[in-house]
């Protein structure tokens, strides 16, 4: 993770890890993950990591104001937005 983030790790430092939050396809597109993203974060400082080829994730939280850190060995890491 050192290596992928390179100088850019101290923005992780005090933020929430959002360590896994999957919503079923057949429960998509109704409010879920955001409702279930929302109670995780909690207005915190927060950060995730994301498999690039999970578009649909990265393109959901890009929609939410997460704002992409660094992409590298079919990973995403994003930072939550500003409270």
């Amino acid at each position: 993770m050192r290596v992928l983030l390179g100088g850019r790790a101290d923005q992780l430092v005090g933020r929430r890890e959002v360590r896994e939050l999957v919503v079923r396809p057949d429960a998509q597109r109704r409010g879920l993950g955001q409702a279930l993203l929302a109670a995780i974060v909690q207005d915190t400082p927060s950060w995730l990591l994301t498999a690039t080829a999970i578009t649909t994730a990265t393109g959901f939280y890009q929609r939410l104001g997460w704002r992409h850190l660094v992409t590298g060995a079919g990973l995403m890491v994003y930072l939550s937005p500003p409270a």
